[in-house]
């Protein structure tokens, strides 16, 4: 994960979502992703671009948070009946108004999937939906065996790296 906050560092572009140790997903401006995958390819990383059109998870997004706070004062959420751990925290939420607060960071945090899982996995919750038990699976043997940087852009902008 160092070289990947270099990557971010030096290009502007901001880390999305942390799939595992090995599965980072950059997030950004046109010109901070072209400059990370110039940078990755130096640091010879490997790159797949994922050909999603929307640009969330980073600071990008910012304007579309503000205005989704703007219109989540006017819904009447309730607070969760099951666990749940929001994305952008990697904690549990137990309130309508950490509800609210959530569905906004989300926007511009970024996802900690791998914080989430370890912490389901040390509370021993199980998971029962068998695409979750096929998603846990997967998610301990991504790509053991070389680096590897993930890439998608802002709405209108993706590119095939």
């Amino acid at each position: 994960q160092e070289e990947v906050e270099q990557i971010c560092r030096l290009s502007g572009s901001e880390i999305a979502n942390i799939n595992s140790d090995r599965q980072i997903v950059l997030a950004g401006t046109k010109p901070a992703i072209a400059k990370a995958v110039e940078i990755a390819k130096e640091l010879r990383t490997k790159i797949v671009d994922l050909g999603i059109g929307v640009g969330s998870h980073f600071s990008g997004a910012a304007p579309v948070a503000k205005k989704l706070a703007l219109v989540l004062e006017h819904v009447d959420v309730k607070p969760p009946k099951i666990p749940f751990i929001a994305n952008a925290t990697a904690d549990y939420i137990t309130t309508a108004s950490q509800v609210k607060d959530s569905l906004v960071r989300h926007l511009t945090s970024r996802v900690r999937w791998l914080e989430m899982v370890i912490k389901m996995i040390q509370e021993l919750i199980s998971f029962s939906d068998p695409p979750l038990q096929r998603r846990q699976q997967t998610l301990f043997s991504i790509t053991t065996h070389q680096k590897r940087l993930t890439i998608f852009q802002p709405i209108g902008q993706t590119e095939r790296v």
